[in-house]
């Protein structure tokens, strides 16, 4: 999923799809796109690299990828207008905060002036867990969320880069789960 260990919201339940081209033909048959299509991806320069990556796994099962590389200013101003041209965005979203919201929300919440997506149950889902008071309840509708994203494959679900520190045992650390530093 997008989120991580230590985020509000991440179900560690949740494990990587398994990685099978003979399953990914089959699906794409099933759609119609036995012959496969022509996918139009803007990407942020940023995540110029993994997009590359996405593209020469996609066209291992016939999906055969343009990528338009821009500015993170310029992505911005792309993902923001009200006519969507691009089928896909890619992005780096390192998250700040620690809770799922974060990411979700800005990309796929419907609300959000750079969401392309339309998803009614997504978002009574996302709503409800903003709105939950108690920590358990929200805690519980944010792995909801993390799920809901999982299995209707809202996303590209790539990597999270994990950091790996080292301190002397006189220095008491506790890393913020997104790497950010606690100021």
């Amino acid at each position: 999923t997008w989120s991580m260990p230590g985020e509000v919201g991440h179900d560690e339940k949740l494990v990587p799809y398994t990685y099978d081209l003979k399953r990914a033909r089959k699906l794409l048959k099933e759609a119609g796109y036995e012959k496969g299509f022509v996918l139009k991806m803007l990407v942020s320069d940023q995540a110029a690299r993994e997009a590359n990556a996405l593209a020469a796994q996609w066209e291992k099962i016939g999906v055969h990828t343009t990528l338009t590389v821009v500015s993170m200013g310029e992505a911005f101003q792309e993902w923001g207008k009200p006519e969507k041209l691009w089928d896909c965005y890619g992005n780096l979203c390192p998250d700040p905060v620690g809770h799922i919201f974060f990411t979700y929300g800005i990309s796929m919440f419907s609300k959000s002036p750079f969401s392309g997506y339309q998803d009614k149950a997504f978002d009574a889902l996302f709503e409800r867990m903003f709105a939950a008071v108690d920590t358990r309840e929200h805690e519980n509708a944010a792995r909801e969320v993390d799920r809901y994203v999982y299995e209707k494959s809202m996303g590209v679900f790539t990597y999270q880069r994990m950091k790996i520190y080292g301190v002397r045992n006189d220095v008491d650390c506790t890393p913020h789960p997104s790497g950010s530093l606690y100021l």
